[in-house]
């Protein structure tokens, strides 16, 4: 450098990048650069750095010393650069850890990528009380420890010699970025890292176990990550700014995810029980994913082959806030009270790979069709606006196999399938063996559609129940066979006057139906037109004083030798006495069994 750097006394920036020739540095300035703020030395030849040279320095705040591969050591005077910020060192490979004790303590960015000769490296926040920014990229580091507490970015990436990450988030109170691209870890546990934003895993091929519970990520950590052949498990409750996530940027899911956004995954007040369902599974190949909305999936379509992939999870919708407050309810009728007789069969918890449940929601939850399309079980209950469960998209019930809907206060129509769907989607419901429907206030129609159903449209359903829906003028229309369906229960109907509205034989139609029961049906006239009910075995009727005819009709045309056995109905008396038969024998092929109305409270 020449003599007049002297007369420079005014100098704030001075830039010598990639000089070359530039091989040594004056061993002192006789005017020191008191107001020089950025000096840039990078890739340039230097072996050392004089003891003196940044003596009279004290307004330096930016310092670049960047691939000088043979610069070993740094002056003792360093330490005086009282205002220096930013200091890079990225590529001096020949940088030796004691060098580190000469930093000052002002340092808020630090970067020591491509340091190869740091092994150890020991940063207490002693020696670095308002470091943010730490790069330690493609270094030899093997431990990583006494960092400063000050720390909000760390840069980890292809550091090939750590094996597993797992601080104490006491130790990293500010840490918001977290680079660990390419790095071979196989753990890593940041649980309660409270400042926590964002971790970048990119071709950690070796990780097995990533634990960030408690943080504040934003962006889901497997987007940009890759394939991650090895990861068995991700730990994600209590991340309440996790958000919408790109899924084409989501190559691979381990096959156990605990996601939860509103809490620690401990959800013990669920229609279905979530502890049943976690002890009928492997635990390392089962997924709790609670949201509080869809927008988590909102880009994910079915054929993704994240969930084609993952063989068995639970997908739990509820607004945080709505969290715990499920209670069961029983329906009010004219003053009067049915919680004594309401819902007397108690529903069974069936096992099923793949479920969802939908509870509380405040709008509707747009998003979730991909997860859907490969749910197996689906429960949507105590919200108030859902006015079509089609709205959810038809064509995401292909794998739906049982469906709970109750207490939904603005649904209308569960099934009302469009010209485009019927042309697309057909046969619709095909896989659903089990409905359940209880307490919609508003519901009129179940099924209503722009045109006819296929063959095989709710072709596998074999039990439907039906409670408590004041509205409910039909079950289905014609063209629907059901002829898988044996049990069909309704109860607490107040408008319904005909359970199908077929109005001829149609062939296969109801052809397994064996038990049948009506409960508290006042205006109920017609169970079916012209269709032989031929496998009917049990009616169970109370309440339903209008119904005078039974689809018995037939059962005197079959052969002793093809019959079965009587059929078994129980009632009142007093209805079974004004019951009208097609013909006179029809009545010898019954056996009836009396049963009392239904008591209401003596309080009433």
């Amino acid at each position: 450098m020449p003599p007049s750097m002297s007369c420079l006394s005014n100098l704030e920036h001075l830039l010598l990048k990639d000089c070359q020739s530039l091989s040594s540095l004056p061993t002192s300035i006789d005017q020191p650069l008191e107001k020089l703020q950025l000096l840039h030395l990078s890739g340039t030849k230097l072996l050392e750095i004089p003891e003196q040279f940044f003596q009279g320095m004290v307004k330096l705040k930016d310092l670049n010393l960047s691939l000088n591969p043979g610069l070993r050591s740094l002056p003792t005077s360093t330490f005086n650069l009282v205002e220096l910020k930013k200091f890079n060192l990225e590529g001096c490979s020949g940088l030796q850890t004691h060098c580190l004790k000469h930093f000052p303590l002002s340092l808020e960015e630090l970067n020591l990528s491509r340091c190869d000769s740091l092994k150890d490296i020991k940063l207490d926040s002693s020696s670095f009380p308002n470091l943010r920014i730490l790069d330690l990229g493609f270094t030899s580091v093997k431990l990583i420890s006494y960092f400063p507490s000050s720390l909000e970015e760390l840069n980890l990436s292809r550091c090939y010699s750590l094996q597993d990450i797992k601080l104490e988030s006491s130790s990293f109170p500010n840490l918001r970025i977290l680079d660990l691209r390419f790095t071979p870890v196989k753990l890593i546990s940041l649980k309660s890292f409270s400042s926590l934003e964002n971790i970048i895993l990119d071709s950690n091929e070796n990780l097995e176990v990533v634990d960030l519970c408690d943080t504040k990520i934003r962006k889901f950590p497997l987007e940009d990550a890759g394939v991650l052949e090895r990861l068995a498990r991700i730990d994600l409750l209590g991340v309440k700014h996790l958000g919408k996530v790109n899924w084409e940027k989501v190559h691979s899911l381990p096959q156990q995810v605990n996601l939860d956004q509103c809490g620690d995954g401990n959800i013990p007040h669920m229609v279905i029980p979530f502890s049943e369902w976690l002890r009928d599974g492997k635990e390392s190949a089962q997924s709790l994913i609670s949201l509080r909305n869809g927008v988590f999936f909102q880009t994910l379509k079915q054929s993704h082959p994240c969930i084609q992939n993952m063989q068995r999870f639970f997908v739990y919708v509820c607004p945080c806030a709505a969290r715990g407050k499920y209670k069961t309810s029983h329906p009010q009728q004219d003053g009067c009270s049915y919680k004594h007789i309401y819902s007397s069969i108690k529903p069974s918890y069936p096992s099923y790979e793949r479920c969802m449940v939908i509870e509380r929601v405040d709008r509707f939850p747009r998003g979730l069709g991909g997860v859907l399309g490969h749910a197996q079980l689906l429960s949507l209950h105590d919200e108030e606006v859902v006015t079509r469960l089609s709205d959810f998209g038809i064509e995401n019930f292909g794998e739906l196999i049982e469906c709970w809907i109750e207490r939904c206060q603005a649904m209308e129509v569960l099934f009302d399938i469009g010209a485009n769907e019927l042309e697309e989607y057909q046969p619709v419901l095909r896989c659903l063996e089990n409905l359940r429907i209880s307490n919609l206030k508003k519901m009129s129609k179940m099924c209503i559609s722009s045109g006819v159903l296929k063959d095989g449209s709710f072709g596998r359903l074999k039990h439907l129940q039906l409670e408590y829906c004041p509205q409910l003028v039909n079950v289905f229309s014609s063209g629907v066979h059901l002829e898988s369906l044996e049990i069909l229960e309704i109860k607490f109907c107040a408008r319904l006057k005909e359970v199908f509205a077929a109005k001829v034989n149609e062939e296969r139609c109801l052809q397994r139906l064996h038990t049948l029961c009506l409960w508290e049906l006042p205006v109920l006239s017609t169970i079916i037109q012209n269709v032989q009910l031929v496998s009917l075995k049990k009616l169970k009727v109370r309440g339903c004083p209008k119904l005078r005819k039974l689809p018995l009709h037939q059962i005197s045309n079959i052969n002793q030798s093809n019959f079965g056995g009587a059929v078994v109905v129980t009632g009142e008396p007093e209805w079974w006495e004004l019951l009208q038969w097609e013909a006179s024998n029809i009545k010898q092929h019954v056996c009836f069994n009396s049963s009392e109305p239904f008591k209401l409270p003596k309080h009433l």
